[in-house]
């Protein structure tokens, strides 16, 4: 075989080699580039990853708090219900949990939406589940099941677990949140928790999952 022919085989050698090597190349960085857009839009984008942590379905979640209080004589109800609506989201929970991060903030239907927060990853968001709380009026319905006829109207305070995202449960920070809110809206430690309305409400019944 002439030296030129071999020249032109082992050209031809390389060039099947580099071009298998290359191709190899391609198809790992291809597979690396999507894996990396992957993780960085969940990463960055939770919401993909992590979905329904911002509404959660409420009424399947567990009831931890549920307060009744009654207007005192001659005092409106839309009053009373915003009094308590500012106490409530007006109530220092960091102080209670002060190991636990946390943020809260008023919600549009006078509530209050607790979220515990942690280290955001890769694979989870930076939130940890929470505690929703409702402050409604007692339907009409209601009112008169109770026989409430002398002006007095109702108001019900309901707090619910939010497990979206939960990994671990929260009950100690739970517990603690609920049992200090008890304390605060019945009017002990005013000078920890605030003042409560209790010019304008009263306790009528109290339940918790920690009684």
């Amino acid at each position: 075989m002439s030296v030129f022919r071999m020249f032109l085989l082992g050209l031809a050698c390389l060039s099947s080699s580099t071009y298998g090597f290359l191709m190899d190349r391609y198809r790992w960085n291809d597979c690396f580039t999507s894996l990396t857009r992957h993780r960085f839009r969940d990463a960055y984008y939770p919401e993909t990853a992590l979905q329904g942590i911002e509404n959660p379905d409420f009424e399947a979640e567990e009831t931890l708090l549920c307060v009744r209080l009654e207007t005192l004589p001659n005092v409106a109800l839309d009053t009373a219900l915003d009094a308590v609506a500012l106490y409530s989201q007006r109530f220092p929970f960091a102080a209670v949990l002060p190991v636990q991060p946390l943020t809260y903030l008023p919600t549009d239907d006078r509530g209050v939406e607790v979220k515990f927060l942690r280290k955001k990853t890769p694979k989870k968001s930076s939130i940890d589940g929470g505690i929703r709380f409702f402050i409604e009026p007692q339907s009409p319905e209601e009112q008169l099941k109770d026989d409430n006829v002398d002006g007095v109207s109702t108001i019900q305070v309901t707090a619910k677990r939010n497990s979206k995202g939960q990994c671990i449960a929260k009950i100690v920070a739970e517990r603690l949140i609920v049992t200090n809110y008890v304390k605060g809206i019945s009017g002990e430690e005013m000078e920890k928790y605030g003042k409560a309305p209790l010019d304008l409400i009263r306790i009528q019944s109290i339940f918790h999952k920690w009684m």
